[in-house]
């Protein structure tokens, strides 16, 4: 640096020159001025992107509003819930966990099935000798209900429906038993349906087939025609192209004699089979749904959507027959409660009536929704998921 006054060269540090002894000037950069309408505008973009961006975000969690209570014992395996209650198994033995994730009833049972108009039918371990038995239990985990013939080799029971469980031996033979534990009859060959629905449950004899009411009187013997429908719908066959159609009871036409199969109403839409490929149609005989899919998952039976197939993937149908995802889920697990659990890239999430994603897809699996919950599995730990709708 030099004196601005006579030229000597001066340390950078010093206040005055050496040799005239003027003081020093320190001459600061000029900087460029900034643009200040440049700095407003660019502040203005980033501020409006900072606001985009929690919009976003903000969107996108009140779209998954997932509550899920993960549970701390390491269970096997836990089934949907039934009137409250999950089955669970824990090591070789089955119990029943609430909605809470508590153990309301100990994992103690050889066998659990789920709970059906208050009662779960369970394997009771012998003690001492004792032969293990079949008995039906309570919510509270009590015995209510001993079966005749329950230690018998072989012998089978149901959930009660209309106060009825269906008892099926080892040779064969079918038969109902009532709330007293007391079989009334194992005089069929087969029950076409497990239930009573409508007060009746179809049974066959000797290749007749009959509808058959709780109090075990048989009022058709055409029950193979049979559909269920508010209006008494029956199917109408024609045997020479093995085809199918449906008319009411005093036999005027409904559906024409064209399907593959037609199987029962459920929410007043049934699903049918023609050429290969499935739709539905209305009681009134109107394809509200095109039978134009490779395979259906659900009937309508839980609310308003299923799981339709083409080619390899599946798209969500509601029961105006609109299509409202594309065909892009791996698997569709079920249809309840106004939401459609389904898979994309090995992960599963959960869609509501309008194709959002209410439940991200995070989880290894999700069972369908029951009583207003869900079980889900993440890295081999099970929790319990509330309907996000609910």
């Amino acid at each position: 640096m030099k004196c601005s006054n006579c030229g000597q060269e001066i340390k950078a540090d010093a206040n005055f020159c050496p040799k005239c002894g003027s003081k020093v000037e320190i001459r600061k950069a000029i900087l460029p001025k900034k643009d200040s309408k440049l700095m407003k505008v660019s502040l203005a973009a980033i501020f409006l992107l900072l606001i985009g961006f929690i919009f976003i975000f903000r969107t996108f969690l009140s779209n998954t509003k997932e509550s899920v209570l993960w549970l701390e014992d390491d269970y096997n395996s836990i089934s949907p819930y039934s009137e409250g209650l999950a089955v669970v198994s824990k090591g070789a033995y089955y119990g029943y966990i609430d909605t809470s994730g508590n153990l309301a009833i100990p994992a103690k049972y050889i066998e659990a099935k789920d709970f059906s108009e208050g009662n779960a039918l369970v394997k009771v371990k012998g003690e001492s000798g004792e032969e293990s038995r079949y008995v039906y239990i309570n919510k509270s985990g009590e015995i209510e209900i001993e079966p005749e013939r329950n230690t018998e080799l072989g012998i089978t029971f149901g959930k009660f429906s209309c106060g009825m469980a269906k008892v099926e031996t080892m040779f064969g033979k079918v038969g109902f038993m009532d709330k007293t534990g007391k079989i009334l009859t194992l005089n069929y060959d087969r029950i076409g349906t497990t239930d009573f629905r409508e007060g009746v449950a179809i049974v066959y004899v000797d290749g007749d087939s009959y509808l058959m009411t709780p109090d075990l009187n048989g009022i058709r013997d055409w029950a193979d025609d049979y559909i269920w429908s508010k209006r008494g719908l029956v199917k109408k066959f024609d045997s020479s192209n093995n085809l199918v159609g449906l008319e009411d009871v005093n036999n005027n036409p409904v559906a024409d004699v064209k399907y593959t199969d037609i199987y029962n109403f459920e929410n007043g839409l049934a699903k049918v089979i023609y050429m290969e490929k499935y739709g539905f149609i209305d009681e009134n005989g109107n394809e509200v749904i095109k039978p134009e899919y490779d395979d259906v998952v659900g009937n309508f039976s839980k609310g308003k959507l299923v799981g339709c197939k083409k080619g390899d993937k599946y798209a969500i149908v509601n029961s105006n027959g609109k299509e409202i995802t594309d065909f892009q889920y791996d698997e569709v697990s079920g249809c309840s409660e106004g939401l459609a659990v389904v898979k994309k890239d090995d992960k599963y999430g959960v869609l509501d009536e309008n194709a959002k994603t209410v439940v991200g897809f995070n989880y290894d699996y999700i069972s369908i929704f029951s009583n207003g919950f869900a079980i889900v599995k993440k890295d081999e730990h099970y929790g319990i998921l509330k309907n996000p709708i609910k």
